[in-house]
């Protein structure tokens, strides 16, 4: 194995263990957002669309800075959906040609377009990075696919193990297993994740030449860099490197480089049978022509293009309707602020201990596609957990501690009373009073029966009477975004209190507001107990 390889490998197994450290319970000292951090096109997005500087997101100068210096190493060597995709074609397409060769470059703009398209939606404040740009998108595939299925072959395993624990006496063994991570997204990720690698099959890194954001922003910045291929004149003209470069960046005939192509990983290098090629540190000298067939005419459409995405989804009916049914996590930036600075990464999808956060669809629009939302149905929001907030790389969900998360208030429950055993049927059902962790909902004697009544300044909106209610479909008591409270700054607890919001444990309490003078007023099928 060369060490290109080693250190390709060992680095996105570095990032798989950050990816892994993104959950309940969080250990801080962990960077699990270093990857996105250091992705120039995160912060671009984040700070150009939401107007906002974010010191963190600044680490990606330092790779802008790295392709200036010494091309696009990141790329060869750091970008974890790049080794995955040398991984994956090792394996699928370990004797087959390419259906295109070397010398095809009709699909190269293709990724420049994109890359000015995104910067136009950007400014306009509709980022669209996120559909192309290989570490979100890595995140993404790593989330939504490879984590359930680990975690399901996991729990196999341990299936298959549990018939030794007892007589082994391996009582841990015996009941461990793992809640399996479920995703609404999980599918679409994984057709996007076979399309790369199906475009694989026409050329090597087919998805990196091409369609990839980053690499041509880094191509642009690595023309003048410092590491550059000499061939000596013991080249033979054999064309071996021409042939295995993965990124097709060798010139025909002259072997040289083009460097807004060449991912610096030395293939050419250590394929050479006359060690012709080395790749020494020198002077820049005049830059290199961008050779990639771009007009500027074409250039100008895609950010007439960008910016007409951006407007037609600020003005479209899905984008500015006023949904009742969208929970944002807590601590969520104030919505077009939140929209705006969302990277789509997943990672606080990933760790959401209960899982209920999930990658929102067509709800809002282009706007709104793959932002985290909360499913109420299919689980409350944790409230000793706050790991949503610690890891996002851009602050669009800002990182509160515990007791300020308890105030960032998601919404207010109300009660169907058309589905509700108690309102309905007529019939004592106390699950949504027993389940909510601050007595929000009592029960009172209302026409002459006990009725559950949310109490409003108690309800944070965590969800969990809406995840227990036993009616079956569509829960009986749902939370809605009634009385929200979504800071771009300071203090929720101080906005809780301005409202008069009191979101502490309580004790249980039963509030008689009518009398009951006989046991008429008990519900249906419940009887006095005896004295």
């Amino acid at each position: 194995m060369s060490l290109r390889r080693a250190i390709q490998y060992a680095l996105l197994l570095f990032f798989v263990i950050l990816l892994y450290f993104a959950r309940y319970p969080y250990y801080p000292r962990v960077p699990v957002q270093l990857f996105l951090w250091l992705d120039p096109l995160v912060g671009i997005s984040a700070m150009l669309s939401g107007r906002l500087l974010i010191v963190s997101l600044l680490l990606g100068l330092a790779v802008l800075a790295s392709a200036v210096l010494l091309g696009r190493l990141f790329c060869g060597f750091f970008c974890p959906l790049g080794t995955t995709i040398d991984i994956s074609e090792k394996i699928l397409y370990r004797k087959q040609k390419p259906r295109l060769t070397p010398e095809h470059r009709r699909f190269r703009p293709f990724g420049y377009l994109f890359l000015a398209l995104a910067l136009a939606a950007a400014a306009a404040r509709l980022p669209l990075f996120y559909l192309l740009d290989p570490i979100p998108l890595a995140t993404r595939i790593y989330s939504y696919v490879i984590y359930p299925v680990y975690v399901l072959v996991l729990n196999l395993d341990l299936d298959l193990l549990r018939p030794l624990a007892r007589p082994l006496g391996w009582s841990d063994l015996e009941y461990t297993s793992y809640i399996q991570p479920r995703f609404g997204a999980n599918l679409a990720a994984l057709a996007i994740f076979a399309g790369i690698l199906f475009l694989s099959a026409f050329q090597r890194r087919f998805w990196c030449r091409n369609l990839c954001p980053l690499g041509a922003l880094l191509g642009l910045c690595s023309r003048f860099n410092f590491w550059r291929k000499t061939v000596s004149d013991a080249c033979t003209d054999c064309a071996k490197c021409y042939r295995e470069c993965p990124a097709g960046a060798i010139r025909d005939q002259a072997w040289t480089d083009r460097e807004e192509d060449c991912i610096k990983c030395l293939v050419c290098r250590d394929v050479c049978p006359e060690g012709a090629i080395a790749y020494p540190l020198r002077s820049p000298g005049k830059g290199q022509p961008l050779e990639v067939d771009l007009r500027r005419r074409e250039v100008l459409i895609a950010g007439a293009s960008g910016a007409a995405l951006a407007l037609a989804a600020k003005t479209s009916f899905s984008g500015n309707a006023r949904d009742d049914q969208i929970l944002r996590p807590p601590g969520a930036l104030p919505e077009p602020l939140y929209l705006a600075t969302c990277v789509r990464c997943g990672e606080c999808v990933k760790s959401c201990v209960t899982n209920t956060l999930q990658p929102d669809g067509w709800t809002r629009g282009l706007s709104g596609l793959w932002v985290p939302r909360h499913q109420m149905r299919l689980a409350g929001c944790e409230q000793l957990c706050n790991v949503c907030g610690q890891v996002c790389p851009t602050s669009a969900i800002r990182p509160l501690d515990l007791e300020e998360k308890r105030y960032a208030k998601l919404g207010t429950a109300v009660i169907l009373k058309e589905k509700c055993i108690a309102w309905e049927q007529d019939r004592l059902c106390l699950v949504c009073d027993e389940c909510c962790p601050y007595n929000a909902i009592v029960f009172k004697t209302l026409e002459g029966r006990p009725r559950p009544v949310v109490m409003e300044d108690r309800c944070n909106g965590c969800g969990w009477c809406e995840h227990k209610c036993p009616v079956d479909g569509a829960a009986a008591i749902v939370v809605k975004p009634l009385g929200q409270i979504r800071l771009a700054k300071g203090s929720y607890q101080d906005e809780a209190r301005r409202f008069g919001l009191y979101i502490k444990e309580a004790p249980d309490e039963f509030i008689p507001s009518e009398p009951s003078p006989n046991n008429s007023d008990l519900p249906r099928g419940i009887l006095p107990s005896e004295p």
